[in-house]
């Protein structure tokens, strides 16, 4: 009996210590999350119409981009990867959201997604 319990409790910390070390494992590479980066970072990067950094166009494609990669990545059971897609979501929707944005502000904005969308395809585009 005593054997049984301390073989449990083994087991019981086993799995416990697979799931925390599972999320420092990197995830293999996938090529239609990297696909939908690689398209929110080029909206992101300039303008569509060359000019209007506001344009609502833009903003509801970033949008639409970042909301399938949020959605994806919850799905895909690895939190630290689903949490950046979280944050990008976030400021996607603060941007589509804001009533009335200055030109200075969306360019502000997109350039910070920008630099986010290629920090995040330099690190996913190394994996195998």
């Amino acid at each position: 009996m005593k054997k049984r319990i301390i073989i449990m409790g083994v087991l019981a910390m086993l799995v416990g210590a697979c799931s925390t070390v599972s999320k420092y494992i990197p995830s293999d590479f996938d090529s239609t999350e990297f696909g939908r980066l690689a398209e929110l970072h080029v909206v992101a990067s300039q303008p569509l119409d060359g000019e209007n950094w506001c344009g609502t166009l833009d903003l509801g494609t970033m949008w639409y981009h970042a909301s399938i990669l949020a959605v994806y990545s919850e799905h895909r059971l690895n939190e630290n990867i689903a949490g950046i897609y979280d944050e990008i979501l976030s400021l996607t929707t603060e941007l589509k959201d804001r009533e009335n944005p200055s030109e200075p502000y969306c360019k502000i904005k997109r350039t910070n997604i920008s630099k986010i969308t290629n920090d995040a395809l330099m690190i996913f585009g190394d994996r195998k």
